[in-house]
């Protein structure tokens, strides 16, 4: 029972750890989700300044189309990859503090499954032995109380045999009692006759 217990206890450990993972992870994929959407907004609202600038400007520079056109180029690409560096390194320092968050999450939780497992173990052993004891001193009450019971069994029996003998005794001293009692009375009237005899003798004589 107790190790069902245990196990039970270690499976609602592990159950809650995993589910604790799902978690930061579903949170870590809305907010790259969001993210990205961010990002193609950003996107699509640097699109719509460029045409907006560029049908304002394309009478205006028309002449010098030609020769802006490269620099335009190049500024545009400089701007998206500057752009597409600042949200990558966001993203990515956004990524790490998230994998941080999540390690320390995770170690914390680890460690304390583990040390919550070791207690369990550590109170597992010290239960199995106070049940070892528990079960030594049960054996040695039990053989006690079976040397005691034969102890017991023998006193009663040798009770029993005292008690037949001794009611055999008082029958004995009864009937010895009656017969001493009998000659005694028998003897007092032997001697009463006697004395009355003499007694009537020694009368005659003085006579």
């Amino acid at each position: 029972e107790l190790n069902l217990a245990h196990k039970a206890e270690l499976s609602e450990l592990e159950n809650s750890y995993r589910e604790a993972l799902k978690i930061e992870k579903s949170v870590a994929q809305g907010k790259l989700e969001e993210m990205q959407k961010e990002y193609k907004y950003l996107k699509n609202m640097f699109h719509m300044y460029q045409d907006t600038i560029h049908d304002e400007m394309e009478d205006k520079w028309s002449k010098r189309k030609a020769e802006w056109e490269e620099g335009e180029k190049s500024e545009r690409e400089r701007i998206l990859l500057q752009q597409k560096n600042k949200m990558t390194k966001k993203f990515e320092l956004e990524s790490e503090e998230e994998k941080r968050r999540m390690t320390e999450s995770y170690s914390a939780t680890f460690e304390s499954f583990v040390r919550e497992k070791e207690e369990l173990l550590k109170q597992h052993e010290r239960d199995t032995m106070e049940l070892q004891e528990l079960r030594k001193n049960k054996e040695i009450i039990e053989e006690e109380l079976h040397a005691q019971a034969l102890i017991l069994e023998s006193l009663n029996t040798s009770l029993y045999q005292t008690q037949l003998e001794l009611q055999k005794e008082k029958a004995v001293a009864g009937n010895l009692e009656k017969v001493l009692q009998n000659k005694l009375a028998e003897a007092e009237e032997k001697y009463k006759h006697i004395i009355q005899d003499l007694t009537a003798e020694n009368s005659d004589l003085r006579r």
